[in-house]
């Protein structure tokens, strides 16, 4: 899988680690992932 983004810089390769992705149906609410942020603290 390869993952990348646009920036201001142009199109950039993601090139770190990724611990855990989820893939949903539906768009999510600033409260939805704020939510989801909260259950795994650093």
């Amino acid at each position: 899988m390869e993952i990348a983004a646009w920036s201001v810089v142009g199109f950039t390769n993601y090139s770190d680690a990724i611990d855990e992705f989820k893939i949903y149906n539906q768009a999510l609410s600033a409260e939805n992932i704020a939510a989801e942020y909260q259950k795994y603290p650093r």
